[in-house]
C-alpha cells in the first residue's frame, strides 16, 4: 500500500521507547494547520501504541518508524509506516494506528474480507476509549459501541459485491456492524481468549493476508468447537435483532412485603 506526497510540509519528530529499543515518530504537517494542538494530537500516537501493546503486540514495524502527514482527504488512509491525516481528531488518529496491526501487517486477502481491516480498525477506536489512561474502562467501552450501532441493517459485513466501492467502505455494514463483530466475538471467546485469537491472527497471517473464514478457524482453535452459528449470522447474513425494553420496581403485600423487579422485554428477530 505505497504512496507519496509532496508539499512544503513542516516536520517534527518524537521518539518511540520500547522494551529493547526506541523508533521515530514523525508528523509531517501542512504550515497552515500547523498548532501545538495539532502536533499533540497526532503524537498521540505514542501513547495509543503503547496502551495497544498488550493487547495487540508490539508495533509491527519498529525497524521502521510511524509518520503522520497532512493531506487534502476527509479521513484518513493507513500506508504502512506513514498515514495521510485529513483531521486532527483522537479517533481519527486511533483508527489509523490501528490499521498498521490490522490492515497492513495483517492484511484482508480480498475486498469481500474488507472488515478484517475496517471493523477492526473501528473496534479499535472504542477499544482505546476503554483502555486509555483515566478510562472509566467498561462504561467507556459500552458508550463508545453504543455511539458506533449502524443505522442500516439491510447488508452484510461480508462484501458479496466487490465491483461497488460504496459497497466495500460502506459505513453501516463494514466499519460500525464490522465493529460489532468483532466486539460480539470479545464476549462469545472471553477477554483473555479475544486477545488470544488477535496473537494468533498476527503470528499466522502477519506480513500477509487473511480471509473471514481465516479469522473464523482461528477463533475456533481458541473456542474449541465450531463457531459457524456466530460467523453465519453476524458476518454472511444481513440484519441483526431489534429489542425494546422497560423495568419498573414493584412491591407485593403492602410495606412489608418483597420488593421485585419487573423486566419488560420485546425482541423482533
Amino acid at each position: 500500500l505505497v504512496a507519496f506526497a509532496a508539499h512544503p510540509y513542516v516536520t517534527y519528530t518524537q521518539a518511540y521507547t520500547f522494551p529493547g529499543g526506541s523508533m521515530p515518530l514523525e508528523i509531517n504537517i501542512s504550515p497552515g494547520v500547523d498548532t501545538l494542538a495539532n502536533r499533540n494530537a497526532w503524537f498521540l500516537a505514542g501513547q495509543v501504541m503503547e496502551t495497544f501493546r498488550p493487547i495487540y503486540g508490539l508495533y509491527p514495524f519498529t525497524n521502521e518508524k510511524y509518520g503522520q502527514y497532512s493531506f487534502g482527504y476527509g479521513g484518513g488512509m493507513e500506508h504502512q509506516t506513514n498515514s495521510g491525516m485529513g483531521g486532527f481528531g483522537e479517533s481519527l488518529v486511533v483508527h489509523e494506528l490501528a490499521h498498521q496491526w490490522w490492515g497492513d501487517w495483517v492484511t484482508c486477502e480480498t475486498w469481500s474480507d474488507i472488515a478484517l481491516n475496517e471493523g477492526m480498525a473501528t473496534y479499535s477506536e472504542a477499544v482505546w476509549l476503554e483502555k486509555k489512561p483515566g478510562s472509566s474502562g467498561l462504561p467507556a467501552l459500552i458508550s463508545a459501541m453504543n455511539a458506533r450501532t449502524p443505522t442500516d441493517f439491510s447488508g452484510t459485513v461480508y462484501v458479496t459485491n466487490t465491483s461497488s466501492f460504496s459497497a466495500i467502505f460502506n459505513t453501516n455494514n463494514v466499519y460500525r456492524k464490522g465493529a460489532w463483530v468483532f466486539h460480539m466475538l470479545r464476549y462469545v471467546l472471553g477477554d483473555a481468549g479475544f486477545w488470544q485469537y488477535l496473537a494468533s491472527m498476527r503470528a499466522t497471517f502477519g506480513g500477509g493476508t487473511a480471509t473471514f473464514a481465516d479469522a473464523q478457524a482461528t477463533a475456533e482453535a481458541v473456542y474449541g468447537g465450531s463457531l459457524q452459528w456466530f460467523f453465519d449470522q453476524w458476518v454472511y447474513q444481513p440484519g441483526a435483532a431489534a429489542y425494546a425494553m422497560g423495568w419498573q420496581n414493584t412491591q407485593a403485600g403492602g410495606a412489608s412485603g418483597p420488593r421485585f423487579v419487573e423486566v419488560y422485554l420485546t425482541q423482533t428477530q
